[in-house]
């Protein structure tokens, strides 16, 4: 069966060859997809805008025409969770949910609905640089420039991991920085309740033992009241495991798809 893959912010749908790989040995078809403004297009000019309406308009229509996984990461599981539930509001989409078989994310990110949910006096509402009154939501003239991307880069990878990046490697994100700015701006007010989103086929909630503390709490917030929901701790990964550690994500994976796969019991 196809397994479609969703990327995650300031990668690209090459973030998964090594994962697809593992895939296609286990027997699945995978099939990476591209965000808006990622190649083969050309990254968002600056100014531009990008709706989660727009991300799903452009994601539709290059769905498979019979069924399929959904595997996603960061902003590709937002993306997932926002396509899922539009297809419980929208009745034109709705052949679209039929033909979802499963879902299988690593740290959704979902961070105007973690804002949204706890108190007001929280420490996370002030102190996460990617709560919706961050600086790095709300500033258009730093946005995507090397003063946005280094504190972005370094809250999901460590003090100090923007500096050390070779000229080579930050080049690309410098191209993709409206974008990117786009997509954080985008699940930073994004306040649609956790519970809102109808998981009613296999899921599978991964996240890294290593990865930000809000990782963890989006995690535990989807997860609420959903006890039908498989959720992996992965000790010493940490939210760009995706790119790091692949075999242990396909691992995870494919162990996934061989549970969703399997013939249901008798009754």
């Amino acid at each position: 069966m196809t397994v479609v893959l969703l990327h995650s912010t300031g990668t690209g749908p090459a973030m998964w060859d090594r994962i697809a790989k593992e895939l296609s040995a286990h027997g699945h078809t995978p099939l990476a997809l591209p965000n808006v403004g990622y190649a083969p297009a050309s990254a968002l000019g600056r100014g531009a805008v990008c709706r989660v309406e727009d991300q799903l308009a452009h994601l539709v229509p290059r769905l498979p025409d019979g069924p399929f996984h959904l595997v996603a990461h960061s902003l590709g599981a937002f993306l997932a969770l926002k396509l899922l539930l539009a297809t419980q509001e929208r009745p034109e989409l709705a052949y679209v949910r039929s033909r979802v078989r499963s879902l299988w994310m690593w740290e959704p990110v979902l961070f105007g609905a973690l804002s949204a949910a706890v108190p007001e006096d929280d420490p996370y509402r002030v102190a996460d640089p990617l709560a919706a009154s961050s600086w790095l939501v709300t500033d258009e003239a730093r946005a995507g420039t090397d003063v946005w991307l280094a504190p972005f880069v370094d809250y999901w990878n460590g003090p100090g991991a923007f500096a050390k990046l070779p000229e080579a490697a930050k080049d690309p994100m410098r191209a993709l920085g409206w974008t990117m700015f786009q997509e954080v701006r985008a699940t930073a007010l994004d306040t649609t309740p956790f519970a809102a989103y109808r998981l009613d086929m296999p899921t599978t909630l991964a996240y890294g033992a290593r990865s930000p503390a809000a990782a963890r709490a989006m995690v535990d917030h989807l997860r609420e009241g959903r006890e039908s929901l498989v959720v992996e701790a992965h000790e010493g990964l940490s939210h760009m495991a995706p790119l790091t550690r692949p075999k242990d994500v396909a691992a995870s994976i494919t162990a996934h798809l061989a549970r969703a796969e399997a013939p249901a019991p008798p009754r």
